[in-house]
């Protein structure tokens, strides 16, 4: 797990919000993604960022985060498609990230100092009770955030 991932987030997030308002919203587009760029869920939410809205852009730091950006003013809103290129790869290293985010929550370790990623790993790896479960993926969470927002996930399988 990479905290430097971690604490580039957390400056994108701030500069983006320090020197952008809200953004016309493109809608109906491809934003397409490089699952070999993405190594952990920070990553994730960085490689986004930037494919919506260039260098240094932001779309999102956890699920919440994310939800609030699909609701329009980050550059695009639905309905759009996000196309992964070697999703696979994107995927298990998200599920890697999380086992180990769950192996830390276990033992009882702070993950990062940000109540957001905190709120993403009680969602993910725990039940309905807060108890520990292996059950709940965090990619299978990214892909019900886009549906939820008619937002389309076409994998590298998909095309070819």
């Amino acid at each position: 797990m990479s905290s430097s991932h971690y604490e580039q987030l957390r400056v994108v997030r701030e500069n983006w919000f320090d020197r952008s308002g809200r953004l016309p919203d493109r809608c109906g587009i491809i934003v397409n993604l490089a699952g070999e760029q993405i190594d952990d869920i920070p990553s994730f939410y960085l490689a986004l960022g930037e494919a919506v809205n260039g260098v240094g852009g932001y779309f999102g730091a956890c699920l919440d985060s994310l939800d609030d950006c699909l609701c329009g003013g980050f550059g695009i809103r639905p309905p759009f498609t996000v196309r992964i290129r070697n999703s696979e790869l994107a995927r298990r290293a998200i599920d890697h990230n999380q086992e180990a985010w769950r192996k830390l929550y276990l033992e009882g370790c702070t993950i990062v100092d940000d109540i957001e990623y905190d709120a993403d790993l009680r969602r993910t790896c725990c039940d309905e009770s807060g108890s520990p479960s292996s059950t709940n993926s965090y990619w299978d969470a990214l892909m019900q955030t886009f549906d939820r927002h008619n937002v389309k996930v076409v994998s590298d399988t998909a095309f070819g």
